[in-house]
């Protein structure tokens, strides 16, 4: 009898191992999937990290970009000023110019007519001589 208890009792030991090793295989495929789960939820974090730091590159640019713009609008905004300035000048200087034109014109007038004036009295007082 105390063989065949022995060996019912080797057959429950092998029962209990085959379900635990079973049990074991299931824990170890929910541990691998687990890690598996981990690895993406890490490369998901990695990625994320990337496009952050590329958002802050971009945002950098941007802020570039825009005192950059501002610097452009600044040196037009004087290059505008100075243009204006100019042409104020050349302005000025077109009024003087027809005002001195209009002077010569005048003046060469005043000239022509008292040479003539002066002409016709030469002739007068040739005429009264002869």
């Amino acid at each position: 009898g105390h063989l065949d208890t022995a060996k019912k009792r080797i057959a429950e030991l092998e029962e209990d191992l085959a379900a635990a090793t079973a049990e074991n295989e299931v824990a170890n495929e929910k541990l691998a999937d687990t890690a598996q789960q981990l690895e993406v939820i890490l490369a998901d974090e990695e990625h994320n990290r990337e496009m952050q730091a590329g958002m802050v590159e971009m945002s950098e640019t941007v802020l570039e970009l825009q005192a950059q713009q501002q610097a452009w609008i600044e040196e037009r905004t004087e290059q505008q000023g100075k243009l204006a300035f100019h042409r104020e000048r050349c302005e000025d200087l077109e009024l003087q110019l027809r005002e001195a034109a209009e002077e010569l014109e005048a003046t060469r007038n005043a000239t022509h007519t008292k040479q003539a004036r002066e002409a016709q009295e030469a002739q007068a007082r040739a005429a009264r001589v002869e």
